[in-house]
């Protein structure tokens, strides 16, 4: 399993750093009263949108790699 770290940091409550492996994710916080989603739900959402992008753009690359040869 990877390393996870979240941090609040001092200079921004709102803001939260968290760290998966060599990945730093940095979110700003903006809290809506009629939010009825967690704060962790969203950012695991983005994070997993990130790497859902990431492991598409690799097999694009990959097509595109094996139609060059």
């Amino acid at each position: 399993m990877e390393n996870r770290t979240i941090q609040l940091t001092e200079q921004s409550p709102s803001r939260i750093i968290m760290k998966l492996g060599r990945t730093t994710y940095i979110a700003d916080i903006h809290f809506s009263q009629e939010s009825k989603e967690m704060m962790n739900d969203k950012i695991i959402c983005l994070v997993g949108k990130d790497i859902f992008n990431q492991i598409c753009r690799k097999n694009i690359e990959d097509i595109i790699a094996k139609d060059a040869e």
